[in-house]
């Protein structure tokens, strides 16, 4: 397993150029196994762990962790599970599903994350993940998206969306809890965040 943050991004941008017509992906596209689209080579190598920043390749691997920036508005977090082809959605906000009021929320998460679900497993046969092994003829098409994950964290403000999707790559990676945080707990991570982020940055100091 692995986190990759960008992908979502890269793929969003592919979609408008390949959909110039639908860049909001309001129309479905499942059937479409995208075999006519000639991913960038970045995209590549991004899959097979020969670019710069993401040097993990994604062969051979069960799971992947994508970080989404949805519309430039909400961050949530995608488990991919290559094995029953199946993409799990953490998303701080999807607690209010049950909430009519909220059902836009909901629905656009579908149609928001269509770039992921429809040109990803066309970028893996391009990146060669299943070398060396027999692809399910499913695993051509579209991935399912899924949005029953239970033991979700429950945002309630605004602003946070992405101290919580930092939370939810830790506990994807094994460390520490995906429910039972308590909101004050919140607070003290976002300041843990900044703290991580200032002990990684170089000061030059001034010469003499």
């Amino acid at each position: 397993m692995m986190a990759n943050i960008g992908l979502y991004e890269a793929l969003v941008g592919a979609w408008k150029t390949l959909h110039p017509l639908d860049p909001q992906c309001r129309q479905a596209y499942g059937d479409d196994d995208y075999r006519w689209w000639i991913p960038a080579e970045g995209l590549i190598h991004r899959i097979q762990g020969s670019d710069g920043r993401y040097q993990v390749p994604w062969k051979g691997r069960d799971y992947a962790i994508v970080v989404c920036d949805i519309a430039d508005e909400h961050w949530v977090v995608v488990c991919i599970c290559f094995s029953n082809w199946v993409v799990e959605l953490y998303d701080s906000l999807l607690y209010q599903m049950d909430d009519p009021s909220d059902r836009v929320h909901y629905e656009r998460q579908d149609r928001e994350l269509m770039p992921l679900l429809c040109l990803l497993p066309r970028l893996l046969i391009c990146a060669g993940f299943w070398e060396g092994h027999q692809m399910p003829p499913r695993c051509a098409f579209a991935m399912t998206l899924d949005k029953s994950i239970p033991n979700q964290y429950m945002q309630t403000d605004g602003t946070s969306c992405g101290v919580y999707t930092c939370m939810y790559v830790e506990c994807l990676l094994g460390a520490g809890p995906l429910s039972g945080i308590p909101e004050e707990a919140v607070h003290v991570y976002r300041k843990v965040i900044g703290a991580r982020i200032y002990s990684l940055t170089y000061i030059k100091r001034p010469s003499l």
